[in-house]
């Protein structure tokens, strides 16, 4: 039974039993000259039942059912407390049938407890009874479904109107529970973690219930690497309905993990097979940091060697304690690259070139989607002597903004991310850091969005320019940008890109389809080119790549296998999406 019914049923019940008590006995032996409303003070008669619609008639008999059904009628109104209906004769005889209503007492005040959420202020615009007006216990329902509504449309899916009360000092006394968050539970991780992971969540102890708020939370610990997955959160409602308790069932991804990466390219002449051993030490210094050591190597005169490695220590708070995050590389690679004075030749030959280097990153979370981050980089590059140039040095500084809206990094649905970089080297202002004088920008968009239940529309596009200092002597291309490999332009090769300038326009598209729950089938679209000096009037002289590929998504992340067709017939793997 709704609350209108209720309300009809004890209107009901009551107009009996005070027709029983209090009223004169009912002439029912006579036709009705006329009916009449008593008792309007307040209340318009524009909102009453016209005389006419009401199921009993003048020119017939007063009949019971007729009659209560009249009384329910006049109680589902919500102004009156009491419905009695009289009948009695005039001095002329005439039989007249008056329904006696006793109206509900005006509003003196609205009078709401235990929101916090949403403003007292806000809830009490939403009342459709005016101070001043008389008590209406249809609207009084209305107002309660609009209460929550508000709540529900802005993600408090717990919070409810326990009660609605009208005070006998003329109140509407409103009782709201928000559905405080009591606790939140982590299960599935040590104990050691447990603060790290609470203190990256938007939903607190003592905070209210918010089924957004949570949807994100669970999204951040998914990004945080410690877990293969994250359950929808479990609740516990507390006996008074007033608190609950967050579970969160985690599945923990392993501490340590090892991945690589393989490129297969087969042309005559060509070492074809390339690629890169990494792995992940997670908490060995205090817990949440990460180390990554990465090492990459390649197959040369029926032997394996070493390309170069790189290492990478980050801490996501300092210490634990500052809400910075703190990373700091270093790195040893040998490369084989074009020079830029080569750019104009038609047969360019590539030059050995070893760099070592170091960088330290400061990142900080302004808000949910949005982090600022300042780097700090020097490199040394020593080439081959037959290179006939000189070592160089590479000192910059730069400012990372990345926006996302993106949910689980490694399958994202729904969402965008835009990454800008700003970088300058050597001269800075009045300070000279040295070794080359350059600025770097670099902007990356990408959006994702859903097409049924089951596609994925992904997009990005990557605009990079690099202007180094007319004074600047010959370098190799990389200072710049080279497109070419798996996560660029795929079905060219990585390790020879032929594409390379000083600014760079690359777009790729992939429809990516969920197969199963484990397996993602995906056809892409590469295109792009790198420039040397001026940006294209035209899209002539871009290449494209295009393929099929498949995600197999592990604990560890998706494994990736992408066929390209470019240049050559090249097969790439990986791990994580292209973008």
């Amino acid at each position: 039974m709704n609350f209108k019914q209720w309300i009809s049923a004890v209107g009901v019940a009551t107009a009996i039993m005070t027709s029983s008590l209090y009223s004169a006995p009912l002439l029912r032996d006579r036709l009705l000259d006329d009916i009449q409303y008593d008792g309007l003070t307040q209340v318009p008669v524009k909102d009453l039942p016209k005389i006419a619609s009401l199921n009993t008639k003048t020119g017939q008999r007063v009949m019971d059912n007729a009659l209560f059904q009249d009384i329910n009628l006049l109680y589902t109104t919500g102004y009156f407390k009491t419905v009695e209906a009289t009948s009695s004769l005039t001095s002329a005889n005439r039989l007249i049938l008056t329904f006696k209503l006793q109206e509900y007492p005006t509003v003196n005040e609205i009078q709401i407890f235990g929101a916090a959420a949403i403003s007292q202020n806000i809830l009490a615009t939403l009342s459709p009874i005016a101070i001043g007006k008389v008590m209406n216990t249809v609207l009084i329902q209305h107002y309660k479904e609009a209460i929550e509504n508000l709540y529900h449309t802005n993600g408090y899916d717990l919070a409810r109107v326990l009660q609605i009360v009208f005070s006998p000092s003329r109140n509407i006394v409103i009782d709201v529970s928000e559905g405080e968050i009591s606790s939140i539970e982590i299960q599935g991780v040590s104990a050691n973690l447990v603060p790290v992971v609470l203190r990256s969540l938007k939903s607190t102890p003592g905070s209210h219930f918010n089924t957004r708020r949570l949807r994100v939370d669970r999204e951040s610990m998914l990004k945080m690497g410690y877990f293969s997955d994250v359950d929808a959160p479990r609740l516990e409602d507390s006996l008074d309905h007033r608190r609950v308790k967050v579970i969160f069932n985690t599945q923990p991804r392993k501490t340590n993990s090892f991945d690589a990466g393989l490129e297969y390219y087969q042309q005559k002449g060509e070492q074809p097979l390339t690629g890169f051993i990494r792995t992940d030490l997670r908490h060995l210094g205090i817990p949440s940091d990460l180390t990554s050591i990465k090492i990459q190597a390649a197959w040369q005169d029926n032997a394996p060697y070493i390309q170069g490695y790189t290492g990478q220590y980050t801490q996501p708070w300092i210490m634990n304690a500052i809400p910075l995050s703190f990373t700091v590389g270093l790195w040893s690679e040998r490369l084989d690259e074009f020079l830029t004075r080569d750019r104009n030749n038609t047969r360019r030959i590539t030059f050995a070139n070893h760099r070592v280097g170091a960088a330290m990153e400061l990142a900080y979370p302004v808000f949910d989607e949005l982090t600022v981050a300042v780097r700090g980089k020097s490199e040394r590059i020593s080439p081959e002597p037959t290179s006939k140039i000189d070592d160089y040095s590479i000192r910059s500084l730069s400012l990372k903004t990345d926006y996302r809206t993106i949910g689980n990094a490694t399958n994202p649905r729904n969402g965008i991310y835009l990454v800008n970089t700003f970088e300058i080297g050597g001269k800075l202002g009045v300070v000279n850091l040295g070794g080359l004088s350059f600025t770097r920008i670099v902007c990356t968009a990408a959006g994702f969005t859903e097409i049924g239940p089951k596609g994925i529309l992904a997009a990005r596009i990557t605009v990079g320019s690099f202007r180094p200092d007319a004074s600047t002597p010959t370098t190799f291309e990389s200072e710049g940008f080279d497109l070419g490999g798996p996560n660029t332009i795929r079905g060219y090769k990585e390790t020879y890109p032929i594409f390379v300038g000083n600014h760079e326009i690359l777009l790729n598209l992939e429809y990516r389809y969920d197969l199963t729950d484990t397996l993602q089938g995906v056809c892409f679209w590469d295109t792009g080119q790198a420039f040397t000096s001026s940006w294209p009037t035209s899209t002539s002289g871009f290449v494209s790549g295009y393929g099929v590929g498949i995600r197999f998504y592990t604990p560890v992340g998706p494994l990736r296998l992408d066929l390209a067709k470019g240049e050559a017939l090249i097969l790439h793997f990986g791990l994580g999406q292209t973008f």
